[in-house]
């Protein structure tokens, strides 16, 4: 008896427990270090990483991962217009918008706070 590879939705050939995540980040570390995080995650792997939505808009359809990190300040094409796009092409990819903004504003103010400037 041969075993038939299962398949997504989209006809690709699916690894059970790999989940392929895409990150849509315009800062080089930031988008580096999620790399590494997702990659470095039992189950999970970073299948592609892009640094505008003008790049994600044109490349993402040749291989749709599972799930997209969006930042949402990206400049040009903003990641919320991003997401609208890419939720009408691609009805069933699951997108979750992230923004660092806050995250770095809360550190800088800490780090502030220790040095006794903030």
């Amino acid at each position: 008896m041969v075993e038939k590879t299962p398949t997504s939705e989209r006809g690709e050939s699916v690894k059970f427990g790999v989940i392929r995540v895409a990150v849509i980040e315009d800062q080089r570390d930031l988008r580096e270090g999620l790399q590494m995080l997702i990659n470095g995650a039992v189950g999970y792997r970073c299948a592609r990483t892009y640094s505008s939505m003008e790049d994600a808009l044109y490349q993402i359809g040749g291989q749709l991962p599972d799930v997209v990190l969006v930042d949402i300040g990206l400049p040009k094409i903003q990641g919320d217009e991003g997401i609208r796009v890419l939720k009408q092409r691609y009805p069933k990819l699951l997108l979750v918008a992230l923004q660092f903004l806050a995250m770095t504003i809360r550190f800088q103010c800490s780090l502030r706070g220790l040095l006794g400037t903030c």
